[in-house]
């Protein structure tokens, strides 16, 4: 018998932040499945019967206020497609389908007016299933013991199937959509092959219960499955269509009252049995067998019982970490909660190609008039192994390659005792000379790890270092912002400024940097706004002066008394006004720091004069909205991200300003921007399609693609770069995570991006800011110096480098960097293009020595070392020796000896011959 990949398989249970919270959703009894999971979208039936929630994959916290579908009559289906992501089929009590199209970000307002209205069934509909292979394709079925197949483009019926009795409750198509199979009222198990005639091909009884029951069509075999109920039990059955006089298997489950939801994945070949107000789900796993099935772990939630269950695609899963399926539970407490499965297996190192066969790819092998002309093709498919799995296989496979030539430990070291004769050493190779050729260099086991392993990087040992207790700022309370995708914290060399919670409208608190004090509830605020914050910037030319942005569609100036605020700040300096939607982000330009840029909710671009308080230009550049916008180093374009996945770089004070785009991260979620020279280099961070973090890296004179891309890890927080440009090291802080990742670029190199470490850390950040250079200690080789906001503190941690040799200054590790400290240009200026004379910054202190400069040491050779050291080490016991023995004898109290004096007289010797 053969052993199963999949006997140790178990679910695990989703940490709190990984679940969708506080939904509207039904409570009341219904017999179908309440939630449906597309590529996109998650849909879930609203707590009004007529309503469907969509919502991204995205957790947390529902908002009240979440659109939704809403449909003339009750819900009681509903499916996505698998070859259009954004295309919802529901079903209704009122006898119609509704075809729905969704914003490919999800909906932001309430939907009532559907695509296509399909009508002609005359009773309930309760089911709707898309077509397996052929796009444009839905079949559905109702109590009026019809099922009918329809093309959705033109909103016509193709073909109809009916029973002369019994109410369909359940379809499902087989593989390749060639047959459907249905579960009628009057206990029969009907086959219909649509394309052949209106009646069904084969008949089978089925369940002998009153209830509904379901059916699935088990994968590219030739069987079929149904739940129901027999007589006083729940029960499983599972049919071949070949043989028509009974079911081939029959399984009681129970003895429950509630309708069992079978789901099943063909690849896998695991089979869940969820009913409503269970809190069980039980996992099989159907073999080709007498058997039919085999258990599996169940899995269990005493504190839930479940409304629906909802297989995530397999697009979704974290491949690299064994993860085979994923499936998404609607508890009794009004949650969704993503449940994962893995394999267990020793090391998740490389792709495991025996746990995932080709996936069906999103596109058809068939077309309406294909299979309505007889067609009937197999889907196609594509592999689920990631970019990194084929670049590391095939790392390794040339690694390989370069080592099954290679000569064992004990032939190289009897050739290098040889070749020592002979006069020729080396430490990690062999070089072979004969007369007429030269042999290639053959490299140890040793030398080639390390030539994998080390890459000469001046930044290899950078790691992190936080303060001492002491150095914190402890009991602050965190108000979260309105926009979560912009950060909590901002500083300068003598503030540190951050959301305070007061429970109602926008408040700040602004501390001195180097004041560690623990605070109290009373502490001066900044107030002024009307509603939530959503973004805040310090000048970089005036530490005293703070911008803030508010829901209320204000931006408001704020002057700081030179030292520590004692009481609290209502009047601003300045407003400025304009947007008509919610103010999301703000930027200061790095040449001419009186120019505000800043985007709002209608994707509107706003140019400020801080200084005349006034409008400079108002911009428009795509309907999209705009997740992250950034200013060149120069300060003469801005990198837009927008929701339509794309990047676009343009000059903001020319109207007719030519747009360059290139395609970006194709996630839901927002990004960041980061540019890392002056003109050419984008590096961006956001999440692809399966909502896993990856990085992009741009080069604007090869702008249609991404020069590189990066997969980062499966987290769902937002991460934020912070660019060092003296060092090329990004570190990467993603709110909610409690780590902190740090990369080198190296734009020459063809890889680019060379991760170095990942810092943990005990508390998670809600956000990180960067301080200016000029705060650095380079005596203490800190690259980098930042504040970390978390739940109750603030805690100050640099970006280090191990170095020898620290009073020298480490010039090689701090060129000259474009950094620009003071206001350089004036808004009328900057607007009229003159160009900037762009500041150099130099990090060297005054009057300490650069490290290029130092007296070179001599080394000696490894050969010699253990024997100078030897020799020195009996020369300094032999001197100790003598030096203690002289040093007691001298010390004797004989006063009139003389140890260097002391001998025998001439005249006492005698003659020998006496």
């Amino acid at each position: 018998m053969q052993v199963s990949k999949f006997r140790y398989v178990k679910g695990t249970t989703p940490k709190l932040t990984e679940k969708y919270l506080d939904l509207q959703c039904a409570t009341q009894s219904c017999d179908f499945n309440m939630i449906s999971a597309g590529l996109n979208h998650i849909a879930v039936h609203h707590q009004t019967k007529s309503n469907v929630l969509i919502l991204p994959y995205t957790p947390g916290k529902v908002p009240t206020n979440t659109p939704y579908l809403s449909q003339n009559g009750a819900v009681t289906d509903m499916n996505f497609s698998h070859y259009n992501p954004n295309l919802l089929a529901t079903g209704s009590d009122r006898s119609n389908i509704y075809l729905w199209d969704l914003p490919e970000g999800g909906l932001e307002q309430p939907m009532s007016t559907a695509r296509v209205v399909l009508s002609g069934h005359k009773r309930r509909i309760t089911s709707v299933q898309f077509h397996p292979t052929a796009a444009n394709i839905l079949l559905s079925g109702s109590y009026d013991s019809t099922a009918k197949i329809w093309d959705i483009e033109k909103g016509t019926n193709l073909l109809t199937s009916q029973a002369q009795t019994g109410d369909l409750t359940d379809l499902s198509w087989d593989w390749v959509g060639k047959r459907y199979a249905g579960h009628f009222r009057d206990k029969f198990l009907r086959i219909f092959d649509p394309r052949s005639g209106n009646d069904a091909i084969a008949k089978i009884p089925g369940h002998v219960g009153r209830k509904n029951s379901r059916v699935i069509w088990l994968g590219n075999e030739e069987k079929i499955l149904s739940t129901g109920f027999g007589r006083g039990t729940r029960e499983v059955k599972i049919y071949d269509p070949r043989k028509t006089k009974k079911s081939i298997f029959t399984a009681v489950v129970d003895s429950g009252s509630s309708i069992i939801m079978p789901l099943y994945d063909p690849y896998s070949k695991i089979l869940f049995l969820a009913s409503k107000g269970d809190r069980s789900i039980k996992l099989y796993e159907m073999v080709k067998s007498i058997k039919q099935w085999q258990p599996l772990e169940t899995y269990s939630d005493k504190s839930t019982g479940q409304y629906g269950l909802a297989i995530e695609p397999r697009s979704h899963l974290d491949v690299m970490k064994a993860e085979v399926l994923r499936v998404i539970r609607l508890n009794d407490k009004r949650q969704l909660e993503p449940i994962s499965l893995k394999v267990p297996r020793r090391t998740y190192t490389n792709f495991a190609s025996d746990l995932y066969p080709d996936n069906i790819s999103t596109e058809p092998s068939s077309s309406v008039e294909q299979w309505v002309n007889g067609e009937d093709n197999e889907p196609n498919y594509v592999s689920l192994k990631p970019k990194q799995a084929t670049e590391q296989e095939q790392e390794q496979k040339e690694y390989k390659n370069r080592y099954k030539n290679q000569k064992s430990s004990y032939q190289l070291r009897k050739e290098r005792e040889l070749l020592r004769k002979k006069g020729i050493t080396k430490n990690d190779e062999l070089i072979k000379e004969d007369e007429d050729e030269k042999t290639e260099l053959v490299f140890s086991p040793k030398a080639l790890r390390a030539q994998k392993i080390v890459r000469k990087s001046l930044v290899r040992h950078t790691y992190i270092k936080f303060g001492k207790t002491n150095e914190k700022i402890f009991g602050i309370k965190v108000q979260p912002l309105a926009y979560p995708e912009t950060n909590h914290i901002e500083g300068n060399k003598k503030w540190v400024a951050f959301p305070w919670n007061t429970g109602v409208g926008g408040a700040l608190a602004v501390l001195p940097r180097q004041e560690y004090v623990r605070l109290n509830n009373d502490i001066p605020l900044i107030h002024g706004h009307k509603k939530s914050i959503t973004d805040f910037k310090f000048l970089p030319s005036n530490d005293d002066l703070l911008i803030s942005a508010s829901e209320d569609c204000n931006i408001k100036i704020w002057e700081l008394p030179e030292s520590k605020i004692e009481s609290n700040i209502e009047e601003s300096k300045g407003t400025l006004t304009g947007h008509r939607f919610k103010v999301l982000t703000l930027n200061v330009n790095p040449v001419a720091h009186d120019v505000l840029m800043s985007t709002s909710a209608d994707s509107m671009i706003k140019l400020w004069d801080i200084n005349q308080q006034q409008e400079m230009a108002s911009l428009s550049p795509f309907n999209e909205g705009i997740t992250a916008a950034q200013w060149s180093i120069d300060g003469s374009k801005v990198a837009l991200l927008n929701k339509n996945a794309k990047l676009t770089v343009f000059d903001p004070r020319d109207a007719k300003s030519t747009q360059v785009q290139a395609p970006s991260h194709q996630g839901l979620k927002g990004g960041r921007i980061v540019w890392l020279d002056q003109s050419n280099h984008i590096l961006t961070v956001g999440f692809n399609k399966t909502s896993d973090r990856e990085m992009k890296v741009y080069d604007l004179r090869k702008f249609e693609k991404p020069i590189k891309t990066t997969f980062i890890d499966h987290a769902s927080s937002l991460l934020v770069p912070y660019w060092m440009p003296h060092t090329n090291v990004l570190l990467l802080a993603g709110k909610g995570d409690a780590s902190l990742k740090y990369y080198e670029i190296n734009l020459q190199d063809p890889k680019i991006i060379f991760p170095i470490n990942v810092h943990k850390t005990m508390q998670s950040q809600l956000g990180i800011c960067m301080l200016p250079f000029d705060t650095l200690d380079v005596k203490d080789v800190q690259i980098g110096n930042f504040l970390k906001l978390s739940k109750n503190s603030i805690s100050h941690f640099q970006a280090k480098v191990t170095r020898q040799k620290l009073e020298y200054f480490q010039d090689d590790l701090y060129p000259e960097i474009v950094w620009n400290g003071e206001n350089i240009l004036q808004p009328n200026d900057w607007q009229q293009k003159v160009e900037p004379t762009l500041e150099k910054f130099n990090f060297q202190p005054e009057g300490m020595k650069k490290l290029s400069s130092a007296p070179i040491e001599r080394k000696f050779s490894n050969k010699y070392k253990y024997q100078q050291k030897q020799e020195f080490q009996e020369q300094v016991s032999r001197d100790q020796v003598f030096d203690k023995l002289y040093s007691q004898v001298t010390s004797m109290n004989n006063e009139n000896f003389d140890f260097e004096r002391e001998g025998v007289d001439s005249d006492e010797w005698g003659d020998s011959s006496d």
